[in-house]
């Protein structure tokens, strides 16, 4: 923060990337797109983990700045959303190893 004639302003509101691969965690999976799950993963906070062999359909991709985590929110029809949370300590690899074409 800064003072500017009296009154506390922040510097920037913008968030800044706290990884190398910051741009690249946002577009290795494209929204709307359809992806086989590759390996079973967990699904957060508490949904059905995703199964080997499942279609599933991305949604919407989103950073928590909490938790310091891209999160991948997909569906399945008839099925309620699940999402997967990327950390930034986790690599790259484990979300395109996770979902594939």
């Amino acid at each position: 923060m800064s003072a500017m004639g009296g009154k506390r302003t922040l510097r920037s509101a913008i968030p800044t990337p706290m990884n190398d691969d910051w741009e690249m965690r946002r577009t290795a999976l494209v929204e709307g797109a359809t992806y086989r799950v590759m390996r079973e993963a967990e699904s957060r906070p508490d949904g059905a983990p995703f199964k080997i062999g499942e279609a599933v359909r991305l949604r919407q991709i989103v950073y928590s700045h909490y938790d310091n985590s891209h999160v991948y929110t997909f569906e399945e029809q008839g099925e309620a959303e699940r999402s997967y949370w990327l950390h930034d300590d986790e690599p790259l690899e484990r979300l395109t190893e996770t979902f594939g074409s």
